[in-house]
């Protein structure tokens, strides 16, 4: 079983406190990937796993993939015309986006995709308070939607983490997320777990 883990830092072990506790750790060891190529990294946009592309060794047999919320945080202004039909930036991490999910296509394999997690839980005042405006949120929903969409029509598996981390945000008392947006250590055994029942599902069929 070859495994290959691209995206940001929703899949590393840095922010679990936890030796291996990362998702992609976690979920290599439940489904006992004989090679990991793990070229996952804090900070990591779609640019960067775009450039990641290049340096993949294996063929894989499963893809994880975590990306997008990065294009939302580090983008340098939300000054958004409103009078737009179209958020250029947004379209322009939306372009990225069908680059990657086309080149993973290619593989032949199965494809794990997640959308964006929420760590505010939808509170639209502590979102505010984080520094994300209105536009913010919508275009994280708008990139969420396309993941899911993108996902349908290439056949990937969708791990839609905005769902799974519903009712663990940073003010939960069962918080998944620590440092503001990163996931826990729960809360990448969380998406370790779903990643490994869709593996499992199409297991059995």
């Amino acid at each position: 079983m070859r495994y290959l883990a691209l995206g940001d830092s929703t899949s590393i072990d840095k922010y679990t406190g936890v030796q291996s506790g990362g998702a992609v750790s976690q979920f290599s060891s439940l489904i006992n990937a004989d090679e990991v190529q793990d070229l996952t990294h804090d900070g990591f946009t779609t640019d960067a796993v775009i450039e990641s592309l290049a340096r993949v060794r294996i063929h894989p047999d499963i893809i994880t993939l975590t990306v997008g919320g990065n294009d939302l945080l580090q983008r340098p202004s939300w000054n958004v015309d409103r009078n737009s039909l179209e958020d250029p930036d947004t379209q322009e991490t939306l372009n990225k986006l069908r680059y990657i999910f086309l080149e993973l296509y290619e593989y032949r394999c199965k494809v794990i995709v997640n959308t964006i997690h929420d760590p505010t839980d939808g509170n639209e005042t502590l979102m505010q308070q984080l520094g994300m405006s209105v536009q913010f949120r919508s275009a994280y929903e708008e990139i969420n939607q396309e993941i899911r969409q993108m996902g349908q029509i290439h056949g990937f598996l969708l791990s839609d983490l905005q769902q799974l981390f519903v009712g663990h945000g940073i003010n939960s008392t069962d918080t998944w997320v620590t440092m503001e947006i990163e996931p826990n250590f729960a809360g990448a055994t969380a998406i370790a777990k779903r990643w490994h029942e869709l593996f499992l599902e199409t297991e059995k069929g």
